[in-house]
């Protein structure tokens, strides 16, 4: 039986797969087109190669790694390996404004996203990777239509709270922090994005929410492989991404088919939101000829895509924002609440009945509630590494400081220690909530929660940056400010720990607070 293995015929492509899998083996342990440069996670003694022991030691200890970032490598160039990922090479953040000027040609921003999410696999329709139009609603309508979205986002706050959160005002009830904001924002954003009554289908937020959290656990575990399995193994390994997206799909299809066919038919005004600008976009002279852009699986995909990106994140910010404020001093609550009165007053606040008592403009006039925000961003950041970039150019990209890297490597920043670094932010590891506020016309911070700087990275920076980044600090404004208005929160004596996944910083995920709904 062996000899078979052994004839002319057999031996060409064993030898090809012995070969390739060496490579394999051999780019693992050191791959031929990094920069010579330090290697963070190591540790001497150890008889692993260098690079396979600090992907291991910066997988599962990556808090120490970004000290060992800030107190070694803060002024020169290093490699950062992580298991399951491309190994990236970390600059100094002097070169921040370099690498965000730099062309797409040379410096890709989607790609490092792309690779390590593994959309090829774990997005279950190629044309919402391949043509991402629903970026262009992001950047344009989302933004220009915060005003007139401002009621209805009002109304769902007061709906989700209500549900989620209670409206007992006698007894303090326990709830956990996480679990419920997400279902809050779910419900508040897909407001916005889908409309009623589908924005309250228990059923789309979780499976929508579902698809947030299994995304990057099938990625991660997609990324162990090499290039040429992944087509074989994806199958078994995208079911939940592949689940989900049918749940969400299955619900929102209805509507989607619904309103396809109003479009064409009815003269009616349609809702304002961001299923209906899709299908608008879809319809437009520029797209219609693809008919592949206005079907019902790429409508609902789309929403799926910007739910995916939306309200993870965001929960995640409002969560850490809540524990840092209540585990602080009980006069930041009661600043907050006499600013938010007062803005609110000055835009019909005098009638208690009215939708115009939270107003885009009453939320401009919100200065300290806009800087707590900030200073959760700043300290909570949940990526370590501030604007990743793919080298795209032949010739590589060459460094501020003449490091020449070659084309195919990630290069990032050190976000994290960017944020609290004391020449920037004195006193960085202190919570101050109202750092970025002006008081009396004295500007005692720097911008507001969506201004971006080489110094500010939670929603990266340049032309790059985050596009519905507007939009979300309006909604996590309006969220928070209405919590703090409408209930007491017990006083933490401490903050709850948060959690790392690899570079990944988390909330406390199960973490509890106790809530009252207060008589206003």
């Amino acid at each position: 039986m062996l000899d078979i293995f052994l004839r002319p015929a057999f031996l060409g492509p064993i030898a090809l797969l012995t070969s390739y899998i060496v490579y394999t083996i051999c780019q693992a342990i050191y791959p031929s087109n990094l920069p010579k440069l330090p290697i963070v996670g190591t540790k001497s003694g150890s008889w692993l190669p260098p690079i396979l022991q600090a992907r291991w030691q910066n997988s599962t200890n990556y808090k120490s790694v970004a000290d060992e970032i800030n107190t070694k490598y803060k002024h020169q160039p290093c490699l950062v390996p992580i298991g399951g990922s491309e190994t990236v090479v970390l600059l100094p953040a002097s070169e921040t404004q370099h690498i965000v000027d730099q062309p797409d040609a040379v410096l890709n921003m989607p790609q490092p996203m792309i690779q390590g999410l593994q959309f090829k696999y774990t997005v279950h329709d190629q044309i919402i990777v391949d043509e991402p139009i629903h970026q262009k609603i992001v950047s344009s309508n989302l933004t220009r239509q915060i005003t007139n979205l401002v009621d209805d986002v009002v109304d769902e706050t007061e709906w989700a709270f209500d549900k989620y959160w209670g409206t007992d005002t006698s007894e303090f009830n326990e709830l956990v922090v996480f679990e419920t904001v997400r279902r809050i924002i779910g419900s508040v954003t897909n407001r916005a994005f889908v409309g009623l009554p589908a924005c309250r289908n228990p059923g789309l937020v979780d499976a929508g929410m579902s698809y947030a959290r299994a995304l990057p656990e099938e990625a991660r575990n997609l990324r162990m492989f090499p290039g040429f399995v992944k087509p074989f193994i994806a199958p078994w390994y995208t079911k939940k991404t592949k689940q989900h997206t049918k749940e969400f799909y299955d619900i929102l299809m209805p509507e989607i088919k619904r309103r396809l066919e109003e479009h064409d038919t009815t003269k009616e005004e349609q809702k304002n939101d961001f299923l209906q600008w899709s299908i608008d976009q879809a319809k437009s002279p520029q797209y219609v000829s693809d008919k592949r852009m206005a079907a019902p699986s790429t409508l609902a995909g789309r929403i799926l895509m910007v739910n995916f990106g939306a309200i993870h994140t965001t929960s995640f910010t409002v969560t850490h924002a809540i524990f840092d404020l209540f585990s602080s001093d009980q006069s930041n609550v009661d600043e907050l609440r006499e600013e938010i009165s007062t803005a609110l007053s000055s835009h019909g606040g005098g009638d208690p009945n009215g939708s115009d008592r939270w107003t885009k403009k009453a939320l401009t006039q919100m200065p300290k509630l806009d800087s707590l925000i900030r200073e959760s961003l700043r300290l909570n950041l949940v990526s370590t590494f501030g604007v990743p970039r793919l080298v795209v150019a032949k010739t590589g990209f060459t460094t501020l400081s003449g490091v020449h890297i070659p084309r195919g490597n990630i290069v990032a920043v050190a976000g994290k220690n960017i944020a609290k670094d004391e020449a920037i932010y004195p006193d960085a590891e202190t919570y101050k909530p109202f750092r970025f506020a002006q008081t009396d016309g004295v500007k005692t911070g720097v911008a507001a929660a969506a201004t971006t700087s080489p110094e500010y990275l939670p929603f990266g920076h340049g032309k790059h940056a985050c596009p519905g980044r507007f939009f979300a600090a309006s909604e996590m404004k309006l969220i928070l400010g209405w919590m703090i208005m409408n209930y007491d929160v017990e006083h933490l004596d401490k903050r709850p720990d948060d959690i790392y996944a690899g570079p990944a910083r988390l909330p406390p995920m199960t973490a509890k607070i106790r809530v009252r709904r207060r008589v206003v």
